[in-house]
């Protein structure tokens, strides 16, 4: 189990399917679409839907810096 870091509140993420809704979770809630996203962590908007849709799997490396890039994008 990994356990993230978010607005200071610790999150426990035990897969990649909860990474999976985790992100796309945090990332509709400030109205952030998958291509700044995508642009913003340096992986093309393809690659950001398979990981949000389950299909490929998240390094922790990828993770943090997409949390990182959303907490950027929400200022």
């Amino acid at each position: 189990m990994t356990t993230i870091e978010f607005k200071r509140k610790p999150i426990a993420v035990p897969d990649d399917e909860a990474n999976s809704a985790t992100l796309r979770t945090m990332r509709l809630l400030r109205g952030i679409t998958q291509k700044e996203l995508a642009n913003a962590i340096g992986i093309h908007p393809a690659y950001l839907s398979d990981l949000e849709n389950g299909n490929r799997g998240f390094t922790e490396e990828l993770f943090n810096k997409a949390v990182e890039a959303i907490e950027k994008l929400s200022k």
